[in-house]
């Protein structure tokens, strides 16, 4: 080989280790950037519901305390504004963090429960308090206690100068823990025939029957969810010598009844696949489907990276095998390494957007995280209106003069309300406004980061 030669290939050699210095750079440089913006976004949400827990408490504090029927309104009426505003704002700055997903759901809940009993007890002017609405703002009261303190252990880790590696783990301990708490708490306002007459006053198709989602559908033995879970999984459950589909606990509530959780185990009874399936004892529907992260690695079978469009075609996949009634991508929202993606029905043209089923995708090792059907069987048997009273027109009059309509109004169902979804610009990060179809009261917006 020639002395030229020799330093031409050398000269390529060096220019392609600076090439790959200089990406391997800007990849360090991204996924720190990745991680700084994982702490900052959990650090303003926790710090804001570590706030608002304080503040909520005071409030509710004030209205038990208070000598006076207008003191105690201004009291609820404070409690209420609080959890109106963290009912609609709680899942935002928590969507960016994988980890805090389960407990912006818990905490969500919490609030809107919370704001709709205040609005019912604010309402009334009497002298003292009902003895049933004494009884849920001191179940608000102990929900506050039991979230504060955790809130004040993610608030230490989320204000660390350093997000280290074992802080994830760190908060999916807590966010665990703090899950056993407060589950065991009732719901805010369950029996409490007032709350339910003053809401049924205001919108009547709102309130659904008591007892279970499923109360009228048949009762299944363990032995055949089992066989349930193991047809809906197919070949994703991974061929075993001597493999058995057991339940490993589970849980329930009022809403659901009992929900088994179903894996499946080798001959030795350990765990031969990270995936876990939730299966409702009254009427078998697959309610959820996780990974478990503990024993994910070992067991694992990833496709590989995926990119957008591929990780749009495998939770599609998921959700066809699913199978409860044809569902519509909705939405799509990146989360670092996983992309969170809305399914909703669509009926007489109209978006169901309560009766949403989540999927979460890892995009990096191509696999399912999360398939998550609760909110779809909350409303499962809600009778809906579907026949609006306002025209498209007399929706879209009513958008104030700072926003400008920049698209046709869309029907959809959320919490119950049939609405008109306007699509607006004119004020930054509202995208949205949602007038009442039927009665033509605004019932909020829609704000994107």
């Amino acid at each position: 080989m020639t002395p030229v030669k020799i330093k031409l290939l050398a000269g390529i050699a060096v220019l392609i280790l600076l090439i790959g210095s200089n990406w391997g750079y800007r990849t360090y440089q991204e996924v720190g950037r990745l991680k700084q913006q994982l702490h900052h976004n959990m650090n303003i949400w926790v710090s804001m519901q570590w706030f608002a827990f304080g503040q909520f408490d005071y409030a509710l504090a004030g209205a038990l305390s208070a000598s006076s029927v207008a003191k105690r309104q201004a009291y609820l009426e404070d409690a209420n504004q609080q959890a109106s505003y963290l009912a609609q704002y709680t899942s935002y700055g928590a969507a960016a963090v994988p980890s805090l997903h389960s407990l912006s759901g818990n905490t969500s809940s919490f609030w809107g429960e919370s704001s709709r009993y205040l609005e019912y007890a604010g309402s009334e002017k009497m002298t003292a308090l009902k003895p049933s609405q004494l009884d849920n703002l001191q179940l608000m009261r102990q929900y506050a206690s039991k979230m504060r303190p955790y809130m004040k252990e993610l608030f230490d880790i989320a204000n660390k100068t350093q997000y280290k590696s074992d802080s994830s783990e760190q908060v999916e301990q807590i966010v665990s823990n703090l899950g056993q708490e407060i589950s065991i708490l009732p719901a805010i306002g369950r029996n409490d025939k007032g709350f339910n007459d003053f809401w049924y006053s205001k919108y009547p198709y709102r309130i659904r029957k008591a007892g279970i989602v499923f109360e009228d559908e048949k009762k299944f033995t363990g032995a055949e969810l089992a066989r349930r879970a193991k047809t809906f999984m197919g070949d994703l459950w991974s061929k075993t010598s001597g493999q058995t589909i057991r339940s490993i606990g589970g849980g329930g509530d009022n809403l659901f009844g009992e929900v088994p959780s179903f894996a499946a185990h080798d001959d030795k009874q350990a765990l031969s696949s990270p995936y876990i399936v939730d299966v409702t004892k009254i009427g078998g529907h697959i309610l959820r489907v996780r990974f478990d992260k503990l024993n994910g690695e070992k067991h694992d079978e990833p496709l590989g990276e995926l990119d957008k469009d591929k990780a749009i075609l495998l939770a599609k996949e998921w959700i066809d095998r699913w199978g409860e009634e044809p569902l519509e991508l909705y939405e799509t929202k990146d989360e670092y390494t996983n992309l969170r993606l809305t399914f909703i029905p669509i009926r007489e043209n109209i978006q169901m957007v309560q009766q949403k089923v989540y999927i979460v995708i890892d995009r990096k090792k191509g696999r399912l995280l999360e398939l998550d059907a609760t909110n779809y069987f909350i409303y499962y048997k809600q009778d809906d209106p579907l026949k609006p009273k306002l025209s498209p027109e007399e929706a879209a009059a009513k958008v104030n003069d700072l926003l400008e309509i920049s698209g046709p109004p869309a029907l959809q169902v959320r919490d119950g309300d049939l609405v008109y979804a306007i699509p607006v610009k004119g004020i930054e990060h509202v995208t949205h406004l949602y007038i009442n179809a039927i009665y033509g009261n605004e019932e909020g917006f829609a704000f994107a980061w």
